[in-house]
């Protein structure tokens, strides 16, 4: 899937055994200790040129579409 983590996982799957930790975590916990940042996932899978949003201005249906390009999307997330 091309999942970049910021902190790799220390392992793939952990089974608790304890009641507690079942109700919490059932079926064990996948990817113990993984950080991963979603949003920059989001932003790096795709070609730079694709459109990542499009939208018109509210309660205006006959405004044009507005796009905005993953290159874009990208500079104004990574810019704040």
């Amino acid at each position: 899937m091309s999942v970049s983590f910021s902190v790799p996982p220390n392992r793939i799957s952990v089974e608790y055994p304890s009641q507690e930790s079942h109700l919490l975590h059932p079926g064990g916990q996948r990817l113990p200790g993984a950080y991963v940042n979603l949003a920059g996932n989001c932003l790096n899978l795709r070609k730079l040129s694709d459109i990542a949003v499009m939208w018109r201005d509210e309660g205006d249906d006959e405004s044009p579409v507005n796009k905005m390009t993953f290159e874009k999307l990208r500079s104004e997330v990574w810019y704040a």
